[in-house]
């Protein structure tokens, strides 16, 4: 428990009276049970057939290792039961199922307060809680959410729009379909709007089930997560500070320890970034009123002991963390560019080609470095081993003989760069400039060494032309 706890004006350090006080406040959230008005048809054999050997199993393999709850049995338990241990317990959650009654032991959690990050301990509503339910309970509700999501998908019952809490769906299906119609909108000159719908302690006041019954009525789309970078962010922050000075017939100073944000609206031009733009129009607009506004960068308060006290002391006078629903269409790009590269980097990883090519080394950071379209693709090819040779025509039935005329081996580009001896001088030139010890190597320690910096790389662009490479 924690060592203090302040309420009604009152500082409270007792365990007993602090639970008390947490009891009673949780308990003050909504929790009436009124049943959605669903269709619960008996004529489905999917959902209401019995529960199978390979559903329980399933269900303990998806369990977390977490708090178990009031019965003190952890997961891990289930997970080291023999089938015929299963079989009794697939057996008791049949009966369950059979009788839509659940033991009252079940319907009993251990409830524990978890602070809320960065807010004040001593308030009991900087707090959620969290229940300990039983293991048990837990498998036998992920079978029946398995089922239930399954027949839900499957028979298209939900809505399109709604990525949360779905298989093969989150919050970057949710951005890459509003991408999509922002494109769109853009494409035939019309208008996107979106609102994000954002409730204050939903999951403590909220009558859950009435929420999601006036939701499914009104097909309310489900809101999207920022993706603001850091820098962004900063500069939104100053324009909220513009937005919320009243004072409009005075000027105004503002201090901020962000010096890439005072540098980039120092050096605005047409090419800066949106929410620079948009920081420099509200200055503007106050300039056409006859209001100045000045900035001056300071240190950040880390480490300065009077800069850290004035800002707690600030942190302590207001709880209020403005939500800023604005994204810059520059950090919408990039967030898009790297999932899409990290998508095409999953499914390398998943494919029989990277057995047969390895890891492939950041395209993207060496295209950087090459100077041309013609040495890009000449260093991608090096680097999945697709350059023209008699070896790899040999293997499409485009050429005779694979061998290698001087060393009677398989002539791919493997064996030309590290072995064939028709370039072993040049191989020694080539090892030494890309500081290379061993006459030894395999084709991923190459590639390592050539493609470690942009010198190296440059060097062994260059050399490959003396290995007779197109």
């Amino acid at each position: 428990m924690l060592k203090i706890i302040f309420h009604n004006n009152r500082y409270t350090t007792d365990p007993i009276k602090q639970s008390n006080l947490f009891a009673n406040h949780f308990s003050s959230y909504s929790h009436e049970i009124q049943p959605i008005p669903l269709d619960y048809s008996t004529e489905n054999e999917f959902l209401n057939r019995n529960i199978e050997f390979w559903e329980l199993k399933r269900a303990i393999s998806k369990t977390k290792n977490s708090t178990p709850g009031a019965d003190n049995i952890p997961s891990i338990w289930f997970k080291n039961l023999d089938d015929a241990s299963l079989l009794k317990i697939l057996g008791m959650l049949q009966e369950q199922l059979d009788s839509s009654v659940l033991p009252k032991a079940w319907k009993h959690t251990i409830v524990i307060p978890i602070p809320k990050p960065n807010k004040d301990k001593t308030k009991l509503i900087s707090y959620r809680p969290i229940a300990l339910t039983s293991i048990i309970c837990k498998i036998f509700e992920r079978i029946l959410a398995h089922r239930i999501t399954h027949f839900l998908t499957s028979q298209k019952k939900l809505n399109p729009n709604q990525h949360g809490l779905l298989p093969f769906r989150d919050n970057h299906t949710a951005i890459y379909k509003i991408y999509s119609a922002i494109s769109e909108a853009r494409k035939n000159k019309k208008f996107f709007v979106a609102v994000s719908l954002d409730i204050k302690s939903a999951y403590d006041s909220v009558h859950v089930n009435d929420l999601i019954l006036k939701c499914l009525k009104l097909a309310i789309l489900l809101s999207y997560s920022p993706l603001n970078s850091v820098s962004t962010a900063e500069v939104l922050a100053i324009c909220q500070a513009l937005d919320e000075l009243v004072v409009l017939e005075k000027d105004i100073l503002i201090l901020s320890d962000s010096f890439s944000a005072l540098s980039s609206l120092k050096n605005i031009s047409f090419h800066s970034p949106k929410v620079i733009q948009r920081l420099a129009a509200k200055i503007h607009i106050r300039k056409n009123l006859n209001q100045n506004t000045a900035f001056l960068w300071i240190p950040g308060h880390s480490g300065v002991s009077w800069n850290e006290k004035a800002y707690s002391i600030a942190k302590q006078v207001s709880d209020f963390s403005p939500y800023i629903d604005w994204i810059a269409s520059e950090d919408i790009l990039s967030h898009l560019k790297k999932q899409s590269f990290q998508i095409t980097e999953e499914n390398y990883h998943k494919s029989k080609y990277q057995l047969l090519i390895g890891n492939i080394p950041d395209i993207l950071t060496i295209s950087k470095w090459t100077g041309n379209r013609i040495q890009d693709r000449l260093i991608a090819s090096i680097i999945s081993k697709t350059i023209t040779t008699p070896g790899l025509l040999y293997r499409f039935n485009l050429h005779p003989d694979p061998l290698c005329r001087v060393c009677n081996e398989i002539n791919d580009i493997s064996h030309i760069l590290l072995k064939c001896q028709k370039y072993a001088s040049v191989r020694v030139i080539l090892w030494r400039k890309l500081n290379i010890v061993s006459a030894n190597i395999t084709y991923d320690v190459l590639l390592s060494h050539a493609l470690a910096i942009k010198n190296q790389l440059l060097i062994f662009v260059q050399t490959l032309k003396y290995f007779d490479i197109d």
